[in-house]
């Protein structure tokens, strides 16, 4: 199966406002979308300023990232294990499919 080229996924980062956590998580995630070439867009919340959010979304800890795109999936820690961020996101496949593509011209 090809990915289509208007894959774009939903995902929520529940952090909690400045721990020193909050920005690495942040930098994490753009590092594991790059490595696989996938689009995201994230919608970042504060625990403290959207606790009612967070109960709904059973948030037992942050940082925690929802993939809100089916199928509804979650990750908790600050995101640095790429592969173990991939699976929990259900996204080993494009990792994969990332390391088969023939290196362009321009790369290396």
């Amino acid at each position: 199966m090809d990915r289509p080229d208007q894959l774009r996924l939903q995902l929520r980062l529940y952090v909690h406002g400045d721990a020193p956590e909050t920005a690495a998580v942040e930098r994490n995630l753009h590092e594991v979308f790059a490595s696989i070439g996938l689009d995201y867009d994230v919608e970042i919340l504060d625990v403290r300023a959207h606790a009612d959010e967070a109960e709904a979304d059973k948030i037992l800890l942050t940082p925690t990232l929802i993939r809100l795109t089916p199928p509804q999936l979650r990750v908790a820690g600050d995101l640095a294990d790429v592969e173990t961020a991939l699976d929990g996101l259900g996204l080993r496949i494009w990792s994969q499919r990332a390391r088969a593509r023939p290196m362009a011209d321009n790369e290396g």
